[in-house]
């Protein structure tokens, strides 16, 4: 039976949200890309969801199962654009999609937003050499996408987001893989996209996160506090009040791994990092990342 179902998920929140079924395409023909890719095995492969206004709502789980596809693309009022934060479970035919205030779409977006299910050619994996932590000026990387096709042998057309606002397209490709390579200019935390097509028919897309940093950008030492308003530390809702925190990290020299800690003090407790994976510095922007542990 085709099914869809919403929660809340993650930081909790409350309002109202629902989700219907159209019986055909809502959008029409003017629709790009051509809605013939969307999925209508087991009836029609149209949902909207809508989240009703007063609603406190900050991360939202979506389940589409049994739909004959594999991806989920969304209406933006222009084109059909790809849902972020989905996975597919080929074993119980569900699609899953996290929706958050940053998502594509994300909760604002959703006001009756129609969603489409596509069931062609799909992306199995991204391989990203030499590493998915590289250092700035290190010259390009490379990508490798298996393409998984039951029912196809191509040639396919690849469309590939690089995550810095460059994209590329590799077209009338005969084999199932693709490769490409891309240089990147500044440091940040990157998510890498691929689309495969094979004709009108389109499919997932596969995501996979890249990380640039500059081991000669300086270091990240603070020293300081934040209000934390009410609610916003789930392990006690009822906490409202300041959060010191401090961190002296930095990457030594020739060093791909920064060291050094990171401490914040939580209402009873310290979280101390236990082991550090990249370190990035963008101007005021940075960004660490690693594993840590209760103190």
């Amino acid at each position: 039976m085709l099914s869809a179902e919403a929660s809340s998920g993650g930081s909790g929140g409350t309002g109202t949200l629902s989700v219907a079924q159209y019986s055909g395409d809502p959008i029409g023909t003017n629709s790009s890309p051509n809605t013939s890719a969307f999925s209508t095995a087991e009836g029609s492969g149209y949902f909207d969801v809508y989240v009703a206004p007063g609603s406190s709502f900050t991360s939202l789980t979506l389940e589409y199962s049994n739909t004959g596809g594999t991806t989920l693309y969304w209406w933006d009022g222009t084109v059909w654009a790809l849902v972020s934060n989905q996975s597919y479970n080929p074993a119980t035919g569900t699609i899953t999609v996290t929706v958050t205030t940053t998502s594509s779409p994300s909760i604002a977006q959703l006001t009756g937003t129609v969603f489409g299910v596509a069931n062609g050619p799909s992306i199995g994996s991204i391989t990203v050499t030499p590493s998915a932590t590289v250092a700035l000026g290190s010259g390009p990387i490379t990508l490798n996408a298996a393409i998984v096709d039951p029912s196809g042998t191509g040639p396919y057309t690849a469309e590939i987001n690089w995550g810095d606002s460059q994209t590329g397209t590799s077209s009338n490709v005969t084999g199932l893989s693709v490769s490409a390579s891309h240089a990147y200019a500044a440091t940040g935390s990157y998510s890498i996209s691929v689309k495969v097509s094979r004709g009108s028919s389109f499919g997932t897309s596969t995501f996979s996160p890249l990380v640039v940093f500059d081991p000669a950008a300086g270091s990240m030492n603070a020293d300081g506090w934040f209000n934390a308003p009410l609610g916003s530390y789930t392990a006690n809702p009822a906490f409202a009040g300041k959060i010191h925190f401090e961190s002296n990290v930095k990457y030594a020299n020739g060093a791909t791994i920064p060291t050094g800690t990171a401490r914040v003090n939580l209402p009873g407790k310290d979280f101390v990092t236990g082991g550090l994976s990249w370190l990035t510095i963008n101007g005021s922007n940075l960004q660490l990342s690693g594993v840590g542990y209760n103190q």
